[in-house]
C-alpha cells in the first residue's frame, strides 16, 4: 500500500516530529512502533470489514434478484389455477431458499470474523515480541 493510500500517514508524519523528544514515562521508539502497528491493525480490520460488506451486498443482490424473478413468475399465474400441493411446495421451497441464504451470509461473516481474530492474534504477538525487545534494550540484557 502506498503512503498516500494509508489513512494514518498524516498522523504518522505528525508524530515523527515528536520521535526525538524524551518522555519521562517511557520509550518513544516503543510508543511509535505500537502506534504504527495499531494503525496497521485498524487499517487491515477496516479492509476485511469492507470486503465482507461487499461480499454480503453482492450475495444479497443476487438473492433478491432470484426472489423477485420467482415472484414475477408466480404472479403471472392466477392463484386459483395452482393446486394446494403446488402452493405448499412453493412456500416450502421459499423457506428453504431463505434458510440457505441465511446460512451463506452467516458463513461469509464467520470467515470475516476468523480473519479479524487472526489479525488480532498476530498484532498481539508482535506487541509481546516488541515489548520484550524494548525491555532487553532498556535493561541492557
Amino acid at each position: 500500500m502506498t503512503k498516500e493510500n494509508q489513512p494514518y500517514s498524516t498522523w504518522s508524519e505528525s508524530l515523527n516530529a515528536f520521535k526525538d523528544i524524551k518522555l519521562p514515562w517511557g520509550n518513544n521508539e516503543f510508543f511509535m512502533a505500537t502506534y504504527r502497528r495499531n494503525m496497521e491493525f485498524m487499517n487491515t480490520t477496516q479492509q476485511i470489514t469492507a470486503e465482507t460488506v461487499r461480499a454480503i451486498t453482492e450475495h444479497q443482490t443476487e438473492y433478491m434478484k432470484s426472489v423477485f424473478s420467482k415472484l414475477s413468475e408466480q404472479a403471472k399465474q392466477p392463484l386459483s389455477a395452482r393446486s394446494t400441493e403446488d402452493q405448499t411446495k412453493v412456500a416450502k421451497d421459499t423457506i428453504d431458499q431463505a434458510t440457505e441464504h441465511a446460512h451463506e451470509v452467516n458463513s461469509i461473516i464467520a470467515k470475516s470474523n476468523d480473519k479479524v481474530i487472526e489479525n488480532i492474534q498476530k498484532a498481539a504477538k508482535k506487541t509481546v515480541d516488541e515489548s520484550a525487545s524494548f525491555a532487553k534494550k532498556a535493561t541492557g540484557k
